[in-house]
């Protein structure tokens, strides 16, 4: 489990529930300064404990960079059992993370796989086993896609980016792109070549191949030597960067887009808050991921994206989101959206068809790219519906979605196969794996056809699902036809096959 201990007040505690009656219960914490690489921001922290006094064990940061903590080693010596607890403290407020016997002799660690953080009253706010943040206590980044990089120029290890070799064109982008809203990021140079003018960093949304050169439509990319690149045109000359900490901002209802250095001011006179000194507009690809790009000449070595708060070292403009703080929720965008949609948001996200419109289609506001999610529908009403994905690029003919009648078809009604009906009140599970172009549709915890879990016999698999980023749709086939879209782990009904993610969890570690 990795944790971020801010600025001012958030630390790690450890309580014993009873005085040790030989040796002290001992404490480990593993840390280092997020976003820097010097050996005097990296160390542990011993702490003995021999009272049933709430311990510090690991202070908040003194700098201005928070503590990423890497695991807490909690051992108990002692001849006796102990139940310990160890906690997250933030504004007054303690946070459990792990909370149970350790034996005479034994050892606990923290890691990606074990215990839970829930609030004084007892709800999980993060839990092992799930992607699902909570309130900002899990600190799990949005991480990068690196299945573009045809030459196996770059590595990501956790969470950094790096290239091994400077001499080809490599080029990554976030796993999950989203399609409206307001967002902010930052890119940050934790080690860098002395000459970056041939590192491109940005967005990029709406294109096949990220690598074929910095010009291409649907990217909208800073280069280190200060020149700008939007859709299939070339943008303002602004600052240039080298060993530098960038910001962006990207308004996808406004068509807007900033960018500028942490700590520093926005190019171009730009002001992301009052929408105007834009770098230039988005064009019209509809979903954007962070993208990072390296055009034939310069070695990456240790980039990272920051895209939650407590990552983030500058103020998040005024009407914009940290990134990672996505919800996911139908998307208003009328690109995606047929206006005979009524929408509501959280927490039942229900799309409704309302009178004479049936034939329409709404799109959720979150795009994968790569990798294995999971997402379940309801039918709650109307004569017949249907659920699926579709490529995130509004207008393309790429589709794949599950009808109540049972035909699975493509989006100009095609047929691909066939499986069983499905009625009002019936929970529809979807699997999509993006790594091999395959998908599966269940009813009510049943797949209708092989198991994603393994990967056996999928429903479809094929051209239809080999585009770079999807969207979950519904479709109504009839008037007041209505569904409710279940987008989170903490939402589904059924357990999400093994090895899957839920597609609507704000943060991502797989």
């Amino acid at each position: 489990m990795r944790l971020a201990l801010s600025t001012t007040d958030r630390k790690l505690q450890v309580e014993v529930d009873a005085n040790t009656t030989t040796d002290a219960v001992e404490v480990v914490v593993s840390y280092n300064q997020w976003n820097s690489a010097t050996a005097s921001a990296k160390g542990t922290q011993q702490t003995s404990i021999t009272t049933t006094t709430i311990t510090d064990i690991c202070d908040a940061p003194l700098s201005a960079m928070p503590k990423e903590v890497l695991f807490v080693n909690i051992h108990n010596p002692d001849t006796a059992d102990h139940v310990i607890t160890l906690y997250y403290y933030a504004a007054g407020t303690r946070y459990i993370i792990f909370k149970g016997n350790i034996a005479s002799g034994a050892t606990f660690t923290t890691t990606n796989s074990q215990g839970m953080i829930v609030d004084e009253a007892g709800a999980v706010q993060w839990s092992a086993g799930t992607t699902g943040g909570g309130g900002g206590f899990s600190t799990m980044d949005i991480i990068w896609n690196d299945s573009l990089d045809t030459t196996g120029d770059i590595t990501i290890s956790p969470d950094r980016l790096a290239s091994l070799d400077g001499n080809h064109t490599c080029s990554t982008y976030t796993t999950v792109g989203l399609i409206d809203g307001k967002w902010y990021f930052e890119i940050n140079v934790l080690d860098s070549d002395a000459d970056q003018t041939d590192l491109f960093t940005g967005m990029y949304g709406g294109r096949a191949n990220l690598t074929s050169g910095a010009s291409d439509t649907g990217k909208y990319l800073w280069r280190g030597n200060g020149s700008t690149y939007y859709d299939a045109n070339n943008g303002p000359a602004i600052g240039t960067y080298n060993s530098a900490d960038l910001k962006f901002a990207m308004d996808l209802d406004g068509d807007e887009w900033f960018c500028g250095y942490v700590a520093g001011a926005w190019q171009n006179s730009g002001d992301p808050a009052a929408g105007t000194g834009q770098i230039s507009a988005l064009g019209n690809d509809f979903f954007l991921h962070p993208a990072l790009m390296s055009d034939n000449s310069d070695k990456i070595n240790s980039y990272e994206i920051a895209a939650n708060a407590a990552y983030l070292q500058d103020t998040v403009p005024t009407g914009y989101l940290p990134f990672g703080s996505f919800t996911m929720k139908f998307t208003a965008n009328s690109n995606h959206t047929a206006a005979a949609f009524t929408l509501s948001g959280s927490p039942t996200r229900v799309a409704t068809i309302t009178a004479a419109a049936g034939g329409t289609r709404a799109a959720a506001n979150v795009a994968r790219s790569t990798g294995k999610y999971y997402i379940e529908f309801e039918r709650t009403a109307g004569l017949e519906c249907g659920f699926g994905v579709r490529y995130a690029k509004s207008g393309t003919q790429a589709a794949v979605y599950y009808m109540s009648d049972g035909d699975v078809q493509d989006e100009s009604s095609n047929a691909l196969a066939t499986e069983g009906t499905y009625a009002v009140g019936d929970i529809v599970g979807i699997a999509l794996d993006m790594d091999t172009d395959s998908i599966w549709f269940s009813v009510n915890g049943v797949w209708q056809s092989g198991d994603p879990s393994t990967g056996s016999s999928p429903t479809y698999t094929g051209a239809l699902l080999t585009g770079p980023a999807y969207v979950p749709f519904a479709y109504g086939a009839a008037d007041n036809d209505s569904f409710t879209m279940f987008p989170t782990t903490s939402s589904f009904t059924y357990t999400k096959p093994t090895g899957y993610s839920a597609w609507g969890d704000s943060d991502v570690d797989q």
